[in-house]
């Protein structure tokens, strides 16, 4: 089945998924296959993969590292090379979206937060990580005007909307500890982010918990919401994500992993010779310049891709807040899951080492 009616089954398919997956791949310099026939179709067409990513706006829109990627050719430049053409898939539901698309087959790369990607890996979805973004997500919590809710502790008893399983509930727990309330301390409405910050504006919730962004900055600037903390100005309080590969993919196509990270290399060095380059990106997105200092004062919503230590340890807390809060009954080996092999191998090709 061609990748393209794959997409459109994939919701099928993970229903038919039976059985756990073990395993991760092999480093990239013992899977680099320089077979002609491993990397082009035999007719002379070019392959295809398909990458996942978040976009809950349902507009297209991706930011950071990725979204230079795509708008500045990398994508398609790096993987036309190895005879491949890539295909940007936007998943309205987010990380669980790309989990199960990952494991039915139809998705090959997924860009997602650590919680859905740790999440899917201990439930047994075969993958490699194969980049980082570094810890540069970071929620607040907003109160809607009429509920009162100034500091963390006017929580307690009140209806807070977020999506149960993603890295705004972690975090909404961090929050909790440091005023000695946890989730049973109130009424914990699971709501996607869109629903979430609709039910906030209708009143029917009492406050959200979300990322910041140019809905977050209109309601509190001009629509005078209470920020009622900011989980950046926390230590500890902020999350990551990663891009994944699934394993059966990257052993017979090890090339398209190092053609993703080249993209990536790429796209970062772009970023660094335009410091404006991803302000810009949000404001050609439609929002407004100052929403992106508010969401991202440090203007380092990019991948930094390094399997650094405090990456790796978010993730491994990541596992544990989800056996911790029954969210899985899975375990794995964080230190076995990522291989940053390919990035070596794309950063040395890119500098023709």
């Amino acid at each position: 089945m061609k990748k393209k009616n794959q997409l459109l089954a994939f919701g099928v398919m993970a229903a038919l998924l039976a059985g756990v997956f073990t395993g991760c791949g092999s480093t990239a310099s013992e899977n680099i296959k320089t077979e002609e026939e491993n990397i082009t179709a035999s007719n002379g067409e070019l392959k295809e993969i398909n990458i996942g990513f978040v976009d809950t706006s349902g507009a297209n829109i991706l930011l950071g590292t990725e979204g230079v990627a795509r708008d500045q050719g990398y994508f398609e430049e790096e993987f036309a090379k190895i005879g491949f053409k890539a295909n940007l898939v936007p998943m309205a539901g987010a990380g669980p979206a790309i989990n199960e698309a990952l494991a039915a087959g139809s998705l090959d790369i997924g860009i997602l937060g650590d919680v859905p990607a740790v999440n899917g890996k201990s439930n047994g979805i075969e993958t490699t990580v194969i980049s980082f973004s570094g810890l540069n997500n970071t929620v607040v919590v907003l109160g809607n005007p009429d509920s009162n809710i100034k500091t963390v502790a006017d929580l307690k008893g009140k209806k807070v909307a977020t999506q149960k399983g993603a890295f705004m509930h972690r975090i909404l727990t961090y929050i909790l500890e440091s005023e000695g309330l946890t989730i049973d301390d109130i009424e914990f409405v699971n709501l996607p982010a869109q629903d979430a910050l609709a039910a906030l504006e209708t009143g029917s919730v009492d406050a959200t918990v979300t990322q910041p962004s140019d809905v977050t900055y209109r309601l509190v600037q001009e629509n005078g919401y209470d920020e009622v903390i900011f989980s950046r100005d926390h230590e500890g309080w902020s999350s990551g994500g990663m891009s994944e590969i699934r394993n059966d993919f990257l052993e017979q196509y090890p090339e398209t992993a190092v053609a993703f990270l080249t993209a990536f290399v790429r796209a970062n060095e772009y970023i660094e010779n335009n410091p404006d380059a991803l302000k810009e990106q949000w404001v050609a997105a439609g929002y407004k310049a100052e929403s992106y200092d508010y969401s991202y004062p440090n203007h380092d919503n990019y991948a930094t891709i390094e399997a650094t230590e405090d990456v790796v340890e978010n993730a491994k807390n990541t596992l544990k807040f989800l056996q911790e809060n029954d969210l899985t009954d899975g375990d794995f080996d964080v230190d076995e899951w990522y291989d940053l092999s390919y990035y070596e191998r794309a950063k040395a090709e890119y500098k023709g080492e």
